[in-house]
């Protein structure tokens, strides 16, 4: 019985598990390339290499999914199977299936992979002998394949049964499960995995009828299946020609077999040769050659062509160092026995008459257990056990059920006591809570009245500082305008009287600067509604920057202004946000050393512009970081020509700054520097009050 040799490895590749699964969402394509190319290098007979090859990209594929692995155990399951004929790994490889399905709840191919992964091990399980655990393996597979409706899953599952049955050589019981498989398979995909299953499946049938020498139904279902693979070929399933090739050599052999049943020889001996020269070939079904070998051996005895038997008995040996089949091996003893019974050598035969019979008996005790089971039977009380468990598992469920309705029930009934008793206290407290609504009520009242007071104290506090900025401006002016004539008789005049005068206009210069400075303050607190209009940010900059330039080398700096590659355009009070600049470039001036430069950048942050000074000053003490806003700080430093601070520009300046929605912030580091940020909006007019 000729198994399948691509199934497996075509699963894996095509995805094809399921009807209602189209789509290789969770396969990574590149891994599923890797695979491809390895199955070309087995197709060119290097199966160890392309074990190899798939091993080491499986070892290093970075980010590789559920999907790929299954199909990677799928897919060294059928070299292990068909390439070195070893059975045993199965097990493994489909526990490891299970181990990373178990471990992806959210898979949505996981119920087709998990009964892909428990035929695997039930094949695996009846390859090697452990049949019971292969019915248990076959009876999960089934169940979950029932529970999901998987059709394509069920063939599966009704092909492996067929196949043991096949086994058991009960030939009537197999046909009617490949059939059945065949049916379930016929609403499953027209990939290229369903298409090899089927003529399989139609190439079993017709071995079942051979055995049972029904040969007109035998013959019916090979040619059926030539006819489908024929078909297929012109099938664009991405598949080298070898492969349709292959199948069409193993149905061929099998064909062989109701001509010999019907001592038509030479037909016979035709068929199979033409079957061995397909499938001897590297990297073809090579196993299969070599049962058409020891069919056409048996015919080359009955016929008494004693050479070609012996040619063919030596070719076999040769091949089953390679591919050790123990059918084959039994077989070839049976051979070599005819062999030499025809060469009339008595001690040669009888030898291999033993070594053949020796050799059958051990091979057929260690299917005894296999062939003294009735699967039907056996799979029934298994079903049987796992209905018995799903009614177990559903009086668990219900019992549990009950239970928690019960805790349900208690909770239930505590929190209706809580509530009485929080009902309870709620009505005893809302009498306290009306008096205390009346209390509150009333403070925020006082507060109100309050808040009033304040108000119109701070506006006739401004009012008090700008009456008396004023006043005191005049006999200042007048101060500094007599201080001008004196200074401009020069004559009359001593260079001490000289420097006396000049101290005076300077401390009036100062003053005055100071009554100026009081005055703004005095209306920044009054909530003037000033007049918006649109300005050009960068030109109004620039003014202030060329205005200071001149003051500024006074002290041997220089300022460097770093504009803005485009038209800055902003909703803003132009008097305001130009005094905000000039205050902070003449602090920068101020605190900056001589020979120094001092850095002017606009910059957008959306939806802000920002203006930064930077300077390489004397820099400000962590310590007064947070205070040397507050109008009238004592945190004030002299300049470094020890000019006198006032205090109040930077006051007004982040009041103008908050006003147009923006704010002014410092990064400084004392003996290195300062560098401030005054931001606004763009569009400032819904911030000024």
């Amino acid at each position: 019985m000729k198994k399948v040799v691509l199934c497996a490895l075509l699963v894996c590749l095509l995805n094809a598990c399921n009807n209602a699964i189209r789509h290789r969402t969770d396969a990574t394509d590149a891994f599923s390339q890797q695979i491809v190319f390895a199955e070309k290098i087995y197709e060119l007979g290097h199966r160890k290499e392309a074990l190899a090859y798939i091993d080491s990209v499986y070892k290093n594929f970075k980010g590789i999914t559920v999907e790929d692995r299954v199909n990677y155990f799928a897919y060294i399951n059928m070299i292990y199977d068909n390439a070195f004929n070893n059975h045993t790994i199965s097990n493994q490889l489909g526990d490891s299936m299970l181990y990373y399905l178990n471990k992806a709840p959210n898979y949505p191919k996981k119920q087709v992979r998990i009964v892909q992964a428990y035929n695997t091990k039930a094949d695996g399980n009846v390859a090697t002998k452990h049949f019971s655990e292969a019915f248990e393996n076959y009876t999960k597979a089934q169940s979950i394949a029932r529970q999901n409706k998987d059709s394509c899953s069920m063939a599966a599952y009704s092909h492996s049964i067929g196949m043991v049955l096949y086994r058991q050589k009960k030939y009537v019981s197999a046909a009617n499960y490949f059939k059945l498989s065949y049916e379930q398979a016929g609403n499953c995909e027209d990939v290229f995995t369903y298409f090899y299953l089927k003529q399989e499946l139609l190439d079993n049938i017709g071995l079942c009828y051979s055995k049972l020498h029904i040969n007109d139904s035998a013959l019916k279902y090979y040619y059926k299946a030539l006819d489908y693979i024929r078909s297929k070929k012109k099938t664009d399933f991405k598949k080298s020609e070898y492969v349709y090739l292959m199948a069409e050599a193993i149905v061929i052999g099998n064909l062989a077999d109701i001509y010999i049943d019907s001592n038509k020889y030479d037909s016979a001996i035709a068929l199979l040769n033409r079957s061995i020269a397909v499938n001897l070939q590297k990297g073809y079904t090579n196993s299969d050659a070599l049962l058409s070998q020891v069919k056409l051996g048996n015919i080359y005895a009955t016929i008494n062509d004693t050479t070609k038997l012996s040619q063919l008995i030596h070719a076999i040996d040769v091949e089953l160092d390679s591919i050790p089949l123990p059918e084959v091996k039994i077989n070839n003893e049976k051979l070599k026995w005819k062999y030499y019974e025809l060469k009339h050598d008595t001690q040669k035969a009888y030898f291999h008459l033993e070594q053949y019979y020796g050799k059958k008996e051990a091979y057929d005790a260690s299917d005894k257990q296999l062939m003294e089971k009735d699967i039907n039977a056996h799979i029934s009380d298994l079903e049987h056990q796992n209905e018995l468990n799903a009614v177990q598992i559903e009086k668990d469920r219900q019992q549990n059920t009950i239970y928690t309705i019960i805790f349900i029930c208690i909770c239930f009934l505590i929190i209706i006591i809580f509530i009485a008793v929080y009902a309870k206290a709620k009505t005893d407290n809302v009498t306290n809570l009306v008096a205390l609504n009346n209390t509150i009520e009333e403070q925020n009242k006082t507060l109100e009245q309050t808040l009033d007071k304040l108000e119109a104290r701070d506006k006739e506090r401004s009012r008090i500082l700008r009456s008396v900025a004023h006043d005191v401006m005049s006999p200042i002016s007048a101060v500094s305008a007599l201080a001008d004539l004196l200074l401009l008789d020069e004559d009359s005049i001593t260079e001490d009287q000289k420097e006396s005068i000049g101290l005076i206009k300077e401390a009036c210069t100062n003053s005055l600067t100071l009554s100026k400075d009081i005055i703004e303050a005095a209306r920044s607190m009054e909530n003037e509604t000033p007049v918006m209009e649109l300005e050009d940010i960068g030109k109004l900059v620039e003014n202030s920057v060329n205005l200071l330039k001149i003051r500024a080398l006074e002290k041997k700096q220089t300022i460097l202004l770093i504009s803005h590659p485009e038209q800055l355009m902003a909703t803003v009070n132009k008097d305001k946000i130009w005094r905000a600049i000039n205050n902070l470039i003449v602090n920068a001036i101020k605190f900056s050393y001589e020979n120094s430069e001092i850095v002017v950048k606009i910059a957008v942050q959306s939806p802000f512009i920002v203006i930064s000074i930077k300077d390489s000053g004397i820099g400000i003490p962590q310590k007064n970081l947070t205070s040397i806003f507050d109008m009238f700080t004592e945190s004030r430093v002299y300049g470094t020509k020890g000019e006198k601070p006032h205090g109040i520009g930077l006051s007004i300046s982040i009041q103008t700054a908050k006003a147009h929605g923006g704010t002014i912030w410092v990064e400084s580091e004392e003996g290195k520097g300062s560098t401030f940020y005054f931001s606004f909006l763009q569009n400032a007019s819904k911030n000024i009050n």
